[in-house]
């Protein structure tokens, strides 16, 4: 194996590679859409998939109120929902608008977003701790925010 010494041209080799590297992760830091057309996909699919999670707890919510469902299913079942939106929402607003009116439909998505998180989460904590009076409770909200995303996605397709 061959020692590298000073001067014997292997920092220029590397510099090369390392302005590469850098690139490549400076840009992946803030994904931009370059027209309006697959950002507004992107801000649709992620609501479906945050309403997909909505659609899980309430199945869940639905067996839950016939008695057909164990403790352990239903934490995981509901936490799982909650992480699975979560995800969807941070992909979703890691990517830079390309003009002021996708501003307008991000800021639509990240209103809708907060909302249906916060339900999901209401019914990962009840659905955790067992509270299935609670999680029953949580239907209404969800409801309502599957609606809202629903309208989101009409709007923005």
């Amino acid at each position: 194996m061959r020692a590298i010494q000073k001067g014997s041209g292997s920092r220029s080799n590397l510099t090369p590679a390392l302005v590469l590297m850098l690139v490549l992760v400076g840009s992946g830091c803030v994904p931009a859409a370059r027209t309006s057309g697959p950002y507004q996909e992107k801000l649709v699919n992620a609501a479906g998939t945050i309403d997909s999670s909505v659609q899980s707890d309430l199945v869940l919510i639905d067996a839950v109120a016939k008695g057909h469902m164990l403790p352990p299913v239903v934490s995981v079942g509901t936490s799982q929902a909650a992480d699975d939106a979560s995800s969807a929402t941070s992909t979703a607003l890691s990517i830079a608008p390309p003009s002021k009116h996708d501003q307008t439909a991000r800021e639509a998505f990240d209103q809708v977003a907060s909302q249906a998180q916060s339900a999901l989460d209401d019914a990962w904590i009840a659905g955790r701790r067992g509270d299935y009076p609670a999680l029953l409770e949580t239907r209404h909200d969800l409801e309502q925010v599957s609606g809202a995303l629903g309208r989101f996605e009409r709007r923005h397709s």
